[in-house]
Protein backbone atom coordinates (compact mmCIF):
# COMPACT_ATOMS: atom_id res chain seq x y z
CA UNK A 1 0.00 0.00 0.00
CA UNK A 2 1.26 3.48 -0.73
CA UNK A 3 1.05 6.37 1.82
CA UNK A 4 -2.49 7.18 0.68
CA UNK A 5 -3.63 3.62 1.34
CA UNK A 6 -3.97 2.80 -2.35
CA UNK A 7 -2.67 -0.32 -4.04
CA UNK A 8 0.04 0.14 -6.63
CA UNK A 9 -0.86 -0.35 -10.28
CA UNK A 10 1.33 -1.76 -13.04
CA UNK A 11 0.26 0.55 -15.85
CA UNK A 12 0.62 -0.29 -19.51
CA UNK A 13 1.84 3.29 -19.92
CA UNK A 14 4.49 3.19 -17.19
CA UNK A 15 7.15 4.57 -19.58
CA UNK A 16 5.02 7.53 -20.71
CA UNK A 17 6.94 10.82 -20.78
CA UNK A 18 4.44 13.18 -19.16
CA UNK A 19 4.57 16.67 -17.63
CA UNK A 20 5.59 16.24 -14.00
CA UNK A 21 5.18 19.69 -12.44
CA UNK A 22 2.23 19.76 -10.03
CA UNK A 23 0.36 22.89 -9.04
CA UNK A 24 0.84 23.81 -5.37
CA UNK A 25 -2.95 24.30 -5.29
CA UNK A 26 -3.69 20.75 -6.45
CA UNK A 27 -5.68 19.12 -3.64
CA UNK A 28 -5.45 15.73 -5.36
CA UNK A 29 -1.75 15.59 -4.45
CA UNK A 30 -1.91 15.67 -0.66
CA UNK A 31 0.69 13.02 0.21
CA UNK A 32 2.34 10.83 -2.39
CA UNK A 33 3.48 12.33 -5.68
CA UNK A 34 3.95 8.85 -7.13
CA UNK A 35 0.45 7.91 -5.98
CA UNK A 36 -0.85 11.01 -7.77
CA UNK A 37 0.89 9.96 -10.98
CA UNK A 38 -0.40 6.40 -10.61
CA UNK A 39 -4.01 7.61 -10.57
CA UNK A 40 -3.38 9.47 -13.83
CA UNK A 41 -1.71 6.48 -15.46
CA UNK A 42 -4.48 4.18 -14.23
CA UNK A 43 -7.04 6.48 -15.87
CA UNK A 44 -5.13 6.14 -19.12
CA UNK A 45 -5.32 2.35 -18.79
CA UNK A 46 -9.13 2.67 -18.45
CA UNK A 47 -9.20 4.87 -21.54
CA UNK A 48 -7.06 2.51 -23.62
CA UNK A 49 -9.30 -0.42 -22.66
CA UNK A 50 -12.49 1.52 -23.46
CA UNK A 51 -11.23 2.67 -26.86
CA UNK A 52 -10.31 -0.92 -27.71
CA UNK A 53 -13.69 -2.21 -26.53
CA UNK A 54 -15.49 0.37 -28.65
CA UNK A 55 -13.27 -0.23 -31.67
CA UNK A 56 -12.43 3.48 -31.66
CA UNK A 57 -9.27 5.05 -33.10
CA UNK A 58 -6.98 7.43 -31.22
CA UNK A 59 -9.07 10.50 -30.32
CA UNK A 60 -8.52 13.82 -32.03
CA UNK A 61 -10.64 15.82 -29.60
CA UNK A 62 -10.79 15.11 -25.86
CA UNK A 63 -12.73 16.53 -22.91
CA UNK A 64 -11.48 16.09 -19.34
CA UNK A 65 -14.30 17.05 -16.94
CA UNK A 66 -13.58 17.66 -14.13
CA UNK A 67 -9.99 18.34 -15.11
CA UNK A 68 -8.74 19.68 -11.79
CA UNK A 69 -5.09 20.66 -12.15
CA UNK A 70 -4.41 17.98 -14.73
CA UNK A 71 -3.91 14.74 -12.81
CA UNK A 72 -5.29 12.85 -15.81
CA UNK A 73 -5.03 15.56 -18.44
CA UNK A 74 -1.21 15.51 -18.29
CA UNK A 75 -1.36 11.82 -19.23
CA UNK A 76 -3.80 12.48 -22.07
CA UNK A 77 -1.53 15.28 -23.31
CA UNK A 78 1.43 12.87 -23.44
CA UNK A 79 -0.44 9.85 -24.81
CA UNK A 80 -2.34 11.73 -27.55
CA UNK A 81 -0.02 14.62 -28.50
CA UNK A 82 -1.94 15.44 -31.67
CA UNK A 83 -5.29 15.74 -29.93
CA UNK A 84 -7.02 18.99 -29.01
CA UNK A 85 -7.82 18.66 -25.30
CA UNK A 86 -10.38 20.71 -23.39
CA UNK A 87 -10.04 21.22 -19.63
CA UNK A 88 -13.34 21.90 -17.84
CA UNK A 89 -13.86 22.40 -14.10
CA UNK A 90 -15.71 24.57 -11.60
CA UNK A 91 -12.29 25.61 -10.26
CA UNK A 92 -11.35 28.34 -12.72
CA UNK A 93 -7.77 28.60 -11.49
CA UNK A 94 -7.34 24.86 -12.14
CA UNK A 95 -8.65 25.24 -15.70
CA UNK A 96 -6.30 28.18 -16.26
CA UNK A 97 -3.38 26.09 -14.95
CA UNK A 98 -4.15 23.31 -17.43
CA UNK A 99 -4.35 25.82 -20.27
CA UNK A 100 -1.09 27.49 -19.29
CA UNK A 101 0.99 24.37 -18.61
CA UNK A 102 -0.60 21.68 -20.76
CA UNK A 103 -1.94 23.65 -23.71
CA UNK A 104 -5.56 22.74 -22.96
CA UNK A 105 -8.56 24.64 -24.26
CA UNK A 106 -10.06 26.26 -21.13
CA UNK A 107 -13.79 26.01 -20.39
CA UNK A 108 -15.31 26.88 -17.02
CA UNK A 109 -17.92 24.41 -15.83
CA UNK A 110 -21.23 25.00 -14.06
CA UNK A 111 -22.90 23.33 -11.07
CA UNK A 112 -25.88 22.52 -13.30
CA UNK A 113 -24.55 22.02 -16.84
CA UNK A 114 -27.85 22.39 -18.68
CA UNK A 115 -26.58 25.43 -20.61
CA UNK A 116 -22.93 24.39 -20.81
CA UNK A 117 -21.62 23.91 -24.34
CA UNK A 118 -18.30 23.40 -26.07
CA UNK A 119 -16.72 24.53 -29.31
CA UNK A 120 -15.77 20.93 -30.14
CA UNK A 121 -17.58 17.63 -30.18
CA UNK A 122 -15.39 15.04 -28.57
CA UNK A 123 -14.04 11.69 -29.69
CA UNK A 124 -13.24 10.97 -26.03
CA UNK A 125 -14.72 12.25 -22.79
CA UNK A 126 -13.04 11.31 -19.51
CA UNK A 127 -15.12 12.00 -16.40
CA UNK A 128 -13.16 10.78 -13.39
CA UNK A 129 -14.57 11.13 -9.89
CA UNK A 130 -17.50 13.43 -10.63
CA UNK A 131 -20.46 11.05 -10.47
CA UNK A 132 -19.02 9.95 -7.12
CA UNK A 133 -19.94 13.38 -5.70
CA UNK A 134 -23.36 14.27 -7.12
CA UNK A 135 -26.98 13.30 -6.50
CA UNK A 136 -29.15 11.40 -8.97
CA UNK A 137 -30.81 14.40 -10.73
CA UNK A 138 -27.41 15.80 -11.68
CA UNK A 139 -26.40 12.43 -13.11
CA UNK A 140 -29.11 12.99 -15.69
CA UNK A 141 -27.86 16.53 -16.39
CA UNK A 142 -24.27 15.39 -16.97
CA UNK A 143 -25.21 12.35 -19.03
CA UNK A 144 -27.27 14.72 -21.21
CA UNK A 145 -24.25 17.01 -21.53
CA UNK A 146 -21.96 14.15 -22.48
CA UNK A 147 -24.44 12.76 -25.00
CA UNK A 148 -24.78 16.05 -26.83
CA UNK A 149 -21.03 16.72 -26.65
CA UNK A 150 -19.75 13.42 -28.08
CA UNK A 151 -18.81 13.08 -31.72
CA UNK A 152 -20.91 10.55 -33.70
CA UNK A 153 -18.66 7.64 -32.68
CA UNK A 154 -17.22 9.18 -29.53
CA UNK A 155 -16.44 7.29 -26.34
CA UNK A 156 -17.38 8.35 -22.80
CA UNK A 157 -15.68 6.94 -19.70
CA UNK A 158 -16.95 7.88 -16.24
CA UNK A 159 -16.17 6.45 -12.82
CA UNK A 160 -18.38 5.61 -9.85
CA UNK A 161 -18.08 4.57 -6.21
CA UNK A 162 -19.47 1.07 -6.25
CA UNK A 163 -19.73 -2.02 -4.10
CA UNK A 164 -16.12 -2.01 -2.91
CA UNK A 165 -16.34 1.48 -1.45
CA UNK A 166 -19.83 0.81 -0.06
CA UNK A 167 -18.41 -2.20 1.79
CA UNK A 168 -15.60 -0.07 3.21
CA UNK A 169 -18.04 2.57 4.45
CA UNK A 170 -20.37 -0.06 5.89
CA UNK A 171 -17.52 -1.70 7.83
CA UNK A 172 -16.13 1.61 9.11
CA UNK A 173 -12.88 1.33 7.16
CA UNK A 174 -13.76 4.46 5.17
CA UNK A 175 -15.54 7.57 6.37
CA UNK A 176 -16.84 10.51 4.36
CA UNK A 177 -17.56 13.91 5.98
CA UNK A 178 -21.21 13.79 4.98
CA UNK A 179 -24.38 14.79 6.80
CA UNK A 180 -25.47 11.21 7.56
CA UNK A 181 -23.10 8.34 6.77
CA UNK A 182 -25.55 5.66 7.95
CA UNK A 183 -28.28 7.01 5.69
CA UNK A 184 -25.84 7.01 2.76
CA UNK A 185 -25.19 3.27 3.11
CA UNK A 186 -28.80 2.40 3.95
CA UNK A 187 -30.00 4.08 0.77
CA UNK A 188 -27.39 2.23 -1.27
CA UNK A 189 -28.45 -1.09 0.28
CA UNK A 190 -32.15 -0.45 -0.40
CA UNK A 191 -32.04 1.31 -3.76
CA UNK A 192 -28.63 0.65 -5.26
CA UNK A 193 -27.82 4.36 -4.91
CA UNK A 194 -27.11 6.65 -2.00
CA UNK A 195 -26.11 10.29 -1.76
CA UNK A 196 -25.37 12.70 1.07
CA UNK A 197 -24.11 16.30 1.00
CA UNK A 198 -20.84 17.07 2.68
CA UNK A 199 -21.52 18.73 6.02
CA UNK A 200 -20.18 22.11 4.88
CA UNK A 201 -21.47 22.09 1.28
CA UNK A 202 -24.69 21.86 -0.70
CA UNK A 203 -25.17 19.89 -3.93
CA UNK A 204 -21.77 18.26 -3.48
CA UNK A 205 -20.94 15.25 -1.36
CA UNK A 206 -20.52 11.49 -1.67
CA UNK A 207 -22.55 9.03 -3.70
CA UNK A 208 -22.54 5.24 -3.86
CA UNK A 209 -23.97 3.50 -6.92
CA UNK A 210 -24.43 -0.17 -7.79
CA UNK A 211 -23.86 -1.54 -11.30
CA UNK A 212 -27.57 -2.22 -11.76
CA UNK A 213 -28.50 1.35 -10.76
CA UNK A 214 -25.90 2.83 -13.12
CA UNK A 215 -27.15 0.68 -16.00
CA UNK A 216 -30.70 1.81 -15.30
CA UNK A 217 -29.58 5.44 -15.68
CA UNK A 218 -27.99 4.61 -19.01
CA UNK A 219 -31.28 3.17 -20.23
CA UNK A 220 -32.62 6.74 -20.09
CA UNK A 221 -29.91 7.72 -22.59
CA UNK A 222 -30.30 5.32 -25.55
CA UNK A 223 -27.70 7.26 -27.54
CA UNK A 224 -25.08 5.86 -25.16
CA UNK A 225 -24.23 2.22 -25.84
CA UNK A 226 -22.60 0.46 -22.88
CA UNK A 227 -19.39 -1.19 -24.09
CA UNK A 228 -17.52 -1.91 -20.85
CA UNK A 229 -18.24 -1.92 -17.12
CA UNK A 230 -15.33 -2.86 -14.86
CA UNK A 231 -15.78 -2.85 -11.10
CA UNK A 232 -12.70 -1.40 -9.40
CA UNK A 233 -11.47 -0.49 -12.86
CA UNK A 234 -9.79 2.78 -11.91
CA UNK A 235 -6.75 2.13 -9.77
CA UNK A 236 -8.59 -0.84 -8.20
CA UNK A 237 -10.87 1.62 -6.42
CA UNK A 238 -13.63 3.22 -8.45
CA UNK A 239 -15.73 1.41 -11.04
CA UNK A 240 -15.11 2.40 -14.65
CA UNK A 241 -18.00 2.67 -17.13
CA UNK A 242 -17.46 3.12 -20.86
CA UNK A 243 -20.12 4.06 -23.41
CA UNK A 244 -20.02 4.74 -27.13
CA UNK A 245 -22.15 7.31 -28.90
CA UNK A 246 -24.58 5.51 -31.21
CA UNK A 247 -26.28 8.45 -32.96
CA UNK A 248 -23.92 8.31 -35.93
CA UNK A 249 -24.13 4.54 -36.42
CA UNK A 250 -26.28 2.55 -38.81
CA UNK A 251 -26.11 -0.78 -37.00
CA UNK A 252 -24.76 -2.67 -33.99
CA UNK A 253 -21.26 -1.76 -32.94
CA UNK A 254 -20.09 -5.32 -32.47
CA UNK A 255 -18.46 -4.30 -29.22
CA UNK A 256 -17.89 -6.84 -26.45
CA UNK A 257 -20.35 -7.33 -23.63
CA UNK A 258 -20.34 -5.99 -20.08
CA UNK A 259 -17.45 -6.97 -17.86
CA UNK A 260 -18.62 -7.04 -14.24
CA UNK A 261 -15.19 -7.97 -12.97
CA UNK A 262 -14.91 -8.17 -9.19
Amino acid sequence: MDPEGMQTVDSGRADLDFYRDISPDDEMCRRSVEGYYRFGLAALDCIDLALEAAGAPAPRTILDLPSGHGRVLRMLHAAFPEARITACDLDRSAVDWCARHLGAVPVYSEVHPTTLSFEDRFDLIWCGSLMTHIDAPRWHEFLDLFTRSLSPDGVLIFTTAGRLIADEVRSGRRRFPVVDLTRLVDSFDRLGFGYEDYRDEEEYGSSLSSPSWVCSRLEDHPELELVLYTERGWNRRQDAVACAQTSGRTGPSGSPGINLET
